[in-house]
């Protein structure tokens, strides 16, 4: 076998995509503590792909005159094309050179024997290292006409998703049958002929509208043979084991009804909710069994030792007590990591809650405390909504530090 062309000081040939991209957000993580990065792998035909995505590299990684463009009303479209021969000259030097090292840090566990002159591909995995300018922009450059369509686009998804929740709520609550419920359904055969059928239903509708509200089902047949039944059994199991591992919906290829075994016979597509009605007997399969297991609520040992213990007149349930909102707010700047970090006397308020997560800042479990890259903006928002006398010599101080910083 011949040696590849290039070939990452990482390189494993045993490890997955998924691993890798543990791998690689991990070690940008440890480099760049404050820099928030999504790393994500993909499995497809023809091969597998890992990609980095920077989306908020921890200060403004714009230059003076990339700004100038984009705060006067300029777009990504005039600034391409009049440079068009440089790819990234909108960065800083400190900003591509953070890009380039993530670049590397994933290029590491890469290998390629590629040869693009006969569209000959041969890599451990597809990827790159971008950056997500939707983010740098809301959060650098947030007066910018950029920053606002963007802000524009994000509510009008949100409300757009909100609007499609609603209508599958509405949906869902008209759904009658679900996967592997046997039913009744009727079949108009050639000659006009009308007969009721035994079935059960292979495919459901689930609120979504690209999905279509017709069902589809199997009509069933019963099994005379012991040996048949036992066979098809053996494949059900050994298929789920094999190959469906982790699917929601599970091959099913027995079935009993009112004690006799029925297995699938012929298959009909695309009917209508109101060509089907229950079943009125007693039917069962695997699936059936294993979800009702599933959704039964759980009682802890303790309660079972209580229960045994206590008449049931004599329980009294006390009502739950919630947590109370923090109301003392510590906001500090962490010079040695260059960010910002949010620390509650209790537990925050869901608004709360929300409020930082959308302003870019993770939960720290280890020092109990929120944190995230120190930007201006950002900073300004926090103080705003927890602090009511901003500290602006630790403003002052913070801002002559990010100057300061390379990486």
């Amino acid at each position: 076998m011949a040696e590849d062309k290039f070939r990452g000081a990482k390189y494993n040939s045993k490890l997955s995509s998924s691993e890798i991209a543990k791998l690689v957000k991990s070690e940008i993580q440890k480099k760049y503590p404050y820099m928030i990065v999504s790393v994500i792998s993909k499995t497809f035909s023809g091969g597998s792909s890992v990609d980095v995505e920077i989306k908020d590299i921890g200060f403004n990684p714009y230059t003076k005159e990339f700004q100038k463009h984009i705060n006067s009303g300029g777009g990504w479209d005039d600034w391409r094309s009049n440079h068009f021969s440089k790819r990234n000259d909108y960065l800083t030097a400190d900003a591509q050179a953070v890009k380039s090292e993530c670049e590397s840090i994933l290029q590491s566990y890469n290998r390629d024997n590629s040869d693009a002159q006969v569209d000959y591909f041969d890599v451990n995995f597809y990827g790159h290292t971008n950056f997500d300018n939707d983010s740098h922009f809301v959060l650098y450059l947030p007066d910018s006409e950029a920053a606002r369509e963007i802000e524009e686009r994000k509510q009008r998804y949100k409300t757009h998703e909100e609007k499609r929740k609603v209508s599958k709520a509405v949906q869902v609550k008209n759904i009658v049958f679900k996967y592997g419920d046997v039913v009744l359904f009727k079949v108009n055969w050639r000659g006009g002929k009308e007969t009721e059928e035994l079935g059960i239903i292979m495919k459901a509708p689930n609120g979504e509208a690209r999905f279509g509200n017709t069902y589809d089902i199997y009509s069933l047949k019963e099994i005379t043979d012991k040996e048949k039944e036992k066979q098809l059994l053996e494949s059900e199991k050994a298929d789920n084991e094999r190959y469906f591992k982790g699917k929601r919906n599970k091959p099913i290829y027995v079935v009993y009804v009112d004690g006799k075994p029925y297995q699938k016979e012929r298959y009909f597509d695309n009917r209508f909710q109101g060509t089907i009605q229950h079943f009125n007997g007693r039917w069962s399969h695997w699936f059936k069994t294993e979800t009702e297991a599933k959704n039964k609520p759980k009682t802890s040992k303790s309660e079972k030792v209580s229960a045994a213990k206590t008449p049931v007149s004599d329980i009294v349930k006390e009502p739950k007590q919630l947590p109370v909102s923090s109301k003392t707010v510590e906001v500090a700047l962490n010079e040695k990591q260059n960010g910002i970090e949010v620390k509650f006397d209790g537990i925050p308020s869901q608004e709360d809650r929300t409020f930082l997560k959308e302003n870019g800042f993770k939960w720290g479990s280890f020092n109990k405390l929120w944190y995230a890259a120190f930007s201006q903006s950002r900073y300004e928002k926090i103080t705003k909504r927890f602090v009511e006398t901003p500290n602006k010599m630790l403003m002052a101080k913070a801002k002559l530090k990010l100057l300061s910083l390379k990486f």
